[in-house]
């Protein structure tokens, strides 16, 4: 299941990525671990080759450290750069990592329209 943020942001879990693999141009997978979710890399097969995909793993609830948020800022300033949207960011389960990313996402995108 997926949720819109903003137009340009989504968010989801680990199903998310093939139900709206027609739509997206991004996906951050923010999720610990996705072994235990069945078909989840097999469905990976079904993406198309041109979607932007990145993996900012970390052990569940384990606070972001100041180098995590970075990356995650770094890795939207690409996705901004190219305007590969809308970005989907997903964890397992759809309820904790995946929002709190594009949370952030969408925070940062906004502050970079204001300042252009």
């Amino acid at each position: 299941m997926f949720h819109k943020l903003t137009d340009q942001v989504w968010f989801g879990d680990a199903d998310a990525v093939y139900e709206c693999r027609q739509q997206v141009k991004s996906v951050f997978n923010v999720a610990h671990t996705v072994r235990k979710k069945p078909g989840y890399w097999e469905n990976m097969a079904h993406i198309s080759s041109k979607v932007l995909y990145l993996r900012l793993a970390m052990q569940d609830r384990e606070p972001w450290g100041e180098e995590y948020a970075e990356a995650l800022v770094a890795a939207v300033d690409v996705v901004c750069n190219l305007g590969l949207f809308p970005l989907l960011t997903h964890c397992q389960m759809g309820g904790h990592r995946g929002p709190s990313a594009a949370i952030l996402a969408a925070w940062h995108i906004s502050g970079r329209r204001k300042a252009a």
